[in-house]
C-alpha cells in the first residue's frame, strides 16, 4: 500500500509551539521552507506581537497573509501540504467571540471547539454588519443587537445557564473592536 496524498492542519495550544513545532520541522526537512510564503510546503498561521522574539516575526502575518495561505491550502495542486494555526485559524476579531462563548465550560462540553468558532464567525459577520455609529450610547439599538446574539446562540444550541453572561460579554467585545469597525 503507498502513501496517502493530502493536507494537513496542526493547531497548537500556543504560538511559542507552532514556532518550535515549525522548526523541528525544518531541522529535519530543511527542503520543505521557504521564505517566500507563495512558496513550501509548510507555514504557521499566527497574530503576532510587537514583543514577540525576531525568530517569531517571520510567520506574522495579517488578513492578506491569511488569505493567501488559505487559498495554498485549499488547493489540492499546491505544494503547500501542512499548516500550523495557532486559535483554529480564527481571526483576531473572532477569537475574541470565541473566548467569551469559551468562558462557558458546559458551552465547551455540549458545543465543541469547531462550533464555538462557526458561532463566534457568525456574531462578528452579523454585528459587523448591524451596528451602527452610536450603538453603545443607544438603549434600542443595544436591545436590538442583545437580542441578535440571543438568537445566534439559540441557533446553535448554546447553553442557557450562563448565556446571559455570554450576550454581556459578546456586546462587551463588539464594544471594544466597533471603534476599528468604524475606521
Amino acid at each position: 500500500m503507498g502513501a496517502i496524498e493530502g493536507k494537513a492542519m496542526v493547531v497548537c495550544m500556543s504560538r511559542r509551539i507552532c514556532v518550535a513545532l515549525y522548526d523541528g520541522i525544518v531541522a529535519l526537512r530543511p527542503d520543505w521552507h521557504s521564505d517566500d510564503d507563495t512558496l513550501g510546503k509548510f507555514k504557521i498561521v499566527m497574530t503576532g506581537s510587537a514583543s514577540d522574539p525576531q525568530a517569531w516575526r517571520a510567520h506574522h502575518g495579517g488578513k492578506l497573509r491569511r488569505d493567501l495561505l488559505a487559498k495554498r491550502a485549499k488547493d489540492p495542486n499546491d505544494a503547500l501540504k501542512m499548516v500550523i494555526v495557532r486559535d483554529m485559524w480564527l481571526t483576531q476579531e473572532e477569537i475574541a467571540f470565541y473566548d467569551a462563548l469559551a468562558d462557558n465550560q458546559s458551552a465547551v462540553e455540549v458545543l465543541g471547539n469547531d462550533q464555538l468558532k462557526i458561532i463566534a464567525h457568525e456574531l462578528l459577520t452579523s454585528l459587523k454588519s448591524s451596528i451602527t455609529i452610536d450603538w453603545a450610547h443607544r438603549d434600542s439599538a443595544r436591545a436590538r443587537l442583545r437580542v441578535l446574539v440571543k438568537r445566534i446562540l439559540r441557533k446553535y444550541g448554546y447553553p442557557p445557564d450562563l448565556q446571559d453572561a455570554a450576550v454581556q460579554e459578546v456586546l462587551q467585545q463588539a464594544e471594544a473592536l466597533s471603534a476599528q469597525w468604524a475606521a
